[in-house]
């Protein structure tokens, strides 16, 4: 079945343009003038985008998928703008932990809270005094515990940074399969809502082996992830995974390593060769010994490699490392400098020279722009994320969002690396602002073609019909208006997988909607609970927010239900409950999550009388 897109803007990526799309068996096979489509595919399905805007699926650069999908378990402290307020969000956790659980916090941050500075161990012991209990920092590189998770875990200080606190959160149960089969369901959802159909997961490590399998053999699963595997592990990780590098199993594809050489600006531990204000440096979280026998065994393997440098100690060090591995091996290596917050241009000369190309983190303009004036000076603070620089001396750049860090909304890239305003006003090296348009490749082909996988990130004859429509051009958009698109549609394979109704999708993942798998149409209907529904396993609320259109082609039913804030997900089984022609199928309530206010789902039977189904193909 052909399906032809026409009625709005599209943008191609390419040198082309387009009136009209057509995509076929899940790839595009046309693109050209509106008439010439229409005769050519007279039997294709026609898709009036209605002056909406048509234009490759976002491609992540950078980020962490199953990481964010466990942060979905953990309780966000992201809001928390004094310390009252973060104690009272763990002493309210703490309270619905069952006893012998873990109070696992995800998104403190000091520079956010009214006191400037971290709890105390007496503060958290006081908010939690019986449960273990973590706050992970924002940056993910370092964190803090209670007394009673310090006993636990056999740590003997209650803040971690880099290395030992990576080690210790090892420790930390991390739930039940159920809990993390829905969490990493509901991450789907919200990489859909945010128009993203290729994501990234950058660091899999031997403990997350068993959280990326599903990504390997579960057919629910359509979201394209593209790996990196812990260097210092590598050779474990992938036997574990059992699968070669650089082939797709499922909907992964392992594509290199990747190597941590330091930590963030933020949380005050990226190496910098000028000290920080205060006078310390940071630090190198790699060995520079090992940091060679990772780039050269990964050359030698073909193996593409991501390695996180923020400070421009790190950033230095890096370049010095790869040029001496290229002489010595004579081999081409593909490396991306990963965050590059701090890179100068006399290196970004010499990562030309070898093929590096830098993946930047520009939203930290906006979101610790304000801080870094206080940790660097203005004039070091104006030189983070040199997008501009690097875009003037024709290197490929990218944008991202380092997910769990930040919510994976790509127009918030977008919008940072265009304006580089901070939170409080200011805006943070004006000259290294750069156009939408470079903005809008660095998360779609730039994005393709710096991951190394064809066929994604553009609008052309052969490639995925991967697509997303928008509610407007953001080529048109004011650039303060950048974050106000929305997303209101997510194809993957020519097949919708979320499609927005009435709820609105916020700025920072205040994300309202999140829809089910393989959503093919839309309509929001009420269902009432019949007086004689019933079942051992399940408790079924008075009423249902579900799908009004029964012809949904898929092979997976995935239901909701909220109570109390909480969003359970129920599967196919032996109960039907009718509305109107409709029957949905359930057999048992599984574990719940934090979830959004509202949320549709799928609908697979059609009842052609009460007690008698049919299924819909």
């Amino acid at each position: 079945m052909s399906t032809l897109f026409l009625g709005g803007d599209i943008i191609t990526m390419t040198d082309r343009t387009a009136e009209a799309v057509v995509a076929e068996d899940g790839r595009i096979v046309a693109v050209g003038k509106a008439d010439e489509l229409r005769a050519r595919y007279p039997d294709a399905e026609v898709r009036d985008l209605g002056g909406r805007t048509l234009m490759p699926g976002f491609v992540d650069a950078h980020g962490h998928f199953a990481a964010y999908a466990m942060s979905l378990l953990q309780l966000s402290l992201r809001d928390a703008r004094d310390m009252r307020t973060l104690l009272d969000s763990i002493s309210g956790r703490r309270a619905s932990t069952p006893e012998g659980g873990w109070v696992d916090a995800r998104d403190y941050d000091p520079s956010k809270l009214s006191e400037r500075r971290d709890p105390t161990l007496e503060e958290l012991d006081s908010a939690c005094p019986d449960r273990p209990l973590c706050l992970h920092h924002v940056s993910g590189h370092l964190g803090l515990f209670n007394s009673v998770a310090m006993r636990t875990l056999g740590v003997d200080s209650y803040r971690l940074e880099e290395g030992p606190f990576i080690s210790a959160i090892q420790g930390i149960p991390m739930g039940s399969p159920e809990d993390i089969w829905h969490a990493f369901m509901e991450a789907q959802g919200r990489f859909a809502s945010y128009g993203i159909t290729t994501a990234q997961e950058a660091l899999i490590k031997r403990e997350m082996v068993p959280l990326v399998r599903p990504l390997i053999d579960s057919p629910e699963f359509w979201i394209d992830i593209l790996g990196f595997a812990d260097a210092a592990h590598r050779a474990e990780v992938m036997d574990m995974l059992g699968i070669p590098a650089g082939e797709w199993r499922g909907h992964l594809k392992v594509k290199g390593v990747k190597i941590l050489l330091d930590g963030s600006p933020q949380g005050g531990t990226a190496w910098m060769a000028e000290p920080y204000l205060d006078g310390h440096n940071g630090s190198a979280t790699t060995d520079p010994t090992d940091l060679r026998r990772y780039l050269r065994e990964a050359a030698e393997l073909g193996l593409e490699v991501a390695v996180h440098c923020n400070g421009d100690a790190a950033c230095r060090e890096l370049v010095d490392a790869a040029e001496e591995v290229g002489r010595d091996t004579g081999l081409e290596q593909h490396v991306v400098m990963i965050h590059a917050q701090f890179l100068t241009p006399d290196l970004m000369d010499r990562m030309k020279g070898i093929g590096m190309e830098p993946s930047f983190f520009v939203s930290h303009s906006w979101y610790w722009g304000d801080l870094y004036v206080e940790l660097f000076g203005r004039d070091r603070a104006d030189r983070l994320s040199p997008c501009w620089t690097a875009l003037s001396k024709d290197m490929r750049i990218t944008i991202h969002q380092d997910e769990p860090v930040l919510e994976p909304w790509p127009m918030d890239a977008v919008f940072c690396a265009v304006n580089r305003r901070t939170e409080g006003g200011d805006v943070r090296g004006e000259g290294e602002r750069i156009g939408i348009m470079e903005a809008l490749r660095a998360v779609t082909v730039d994005s393709a073609g710096q991951n190394r996988e064809e066929g994604i990130g553009t609008i052309e004859e052969g490639g995925w019909a991967d697509l997303v429509v928008l509610d407007r051009n953001p080529l048109g958009c004011d650039p303060s208006d950048l974050r106000e698109v929305t997303v209101l549609e997510t194809i993957k394979r020519g097949r919708t997988v979320y499609r927005r109704n009435r709820s609105r999708i916020g700025r920072r993942g205040s994300v309202e909607l999140h829809q089910p798998l393989h959503r093919v149409q839309q309509g929001l209907g009420t269902m009432e609970e019949p007086e004689d529904a019933h079942a051992d396993n399940l408790q079924l609320s008075k009423k249902w927010k579900m799908s009004a259109d029964a012809g949904i082609r898929t092979r997976v039913l995935t239901l909701a239900r909220l109570s109390d804030n909480q969003l359970h997900y129920v599967h196919t089984g032996r109960l039907w409950i009718p509305s109107s022609d409709i029957k949905v199928a359930t057999d048992r309530m599984r574990s719940p999550i934090p979830s959004p206010s509202s949320i549709p789902f799928i609908c697979l039977y059609k009842s052609t009388g009460y007690g008698q189904v049919k299924k819909v193909v």
